[in-house]
């Protein structure tokens, strides 16, 4: 197989707050929902809300969600309330 084609593109991270908790996600601007890892939810100590999404990840959890602009988190908006599907580690 010949990867001389194959062109990789960098990945792109930002700081995020989830529940108040700083977080750093893999921006992903054709995501069709938001994926969180079991380790972050573990930390997060929210409910489950719901069912598997079709039998791939976990039970899905409602979280507080806002962008940071730095290390320090430090964003006083509300966030918005989003729902995330959970991934295993």
């Amino acid at each position: 197989m010949d990867l001389s084609r194959v062109k990789l593109s960098n990945l792109k991270y930002m700081n995020v707050m989830i529940n108040d908790v700083c977080c750093v996600s893999l921006v992903d601007s054709g995501a069709e929902i938001w994926v969180v890892s079991d380790a972050i939810a573990e930390k997060l100590d929210v409910e489950t809300c719901g069912h598997n999404i079709r039998g791939i990840f976990g039970d899905p959890i409602r979280v507080n969600f806002k962008m940071c602009g730095d290390t320090d988190c430090e964003n006083v908006a509300d966030g918005i309330p989003i729902l995330c599907a959970m991934a295993p580690r």
